[in-house]
This record gives structure tokens, sequence and C-alpha cells, in this order.
């Protein structure tokens, strides 16, 4: 997915993560740390990161040369 059309905090936070990345963050935020990753958390958040990963392209516009 790209995300360089994103807002600036955004990109930085998410650029060259994946979705599996952002599931793990999220999880350890909620509990605060209180959920151990086991094997198939670790397992989850690679299937998830080979599903959607994100990165920040730069395009260039038409009208610029």
């Amino acid at each position: 997915m790209d995300v360089s059309r994103f807002p600036k905090f955004i990109r930085d936070r998410i650029k060259d993560k994946g979705l599996g990345d952002l599931v793990k963050e999220s999880i350890e935020l909620l509990t605060m740390g209180g959920v151990t990753p086991c094997g198939s958390c670790k397992k989850r958040q690679e299937v998830l990161n080979d599903l959607l990963k994100f990165k920040a392209e730069i395009r260039k516009n038409d009208n610029e040369e």
C-alpha cells in the first residue's frame, strides 16, 4: 500500500512496516504490555505482513517536469 499521500507523522510511523506489525503494536498498546507474544502471534504477524506491506513511494505529478 502506497502511503505517500498520508500525513507525514503517520507516514513516518508506518513506512516499511506491514499490517502484522501494526496489529502487534496495537495489542501491546491496548494491553499495556500485558500479553506476551507466542508462536502463533508471530506467525500471524508474518502472514499479515506478507498480505499488506506499507511503503513510501514518491510520486511525481504529471504537471511537473
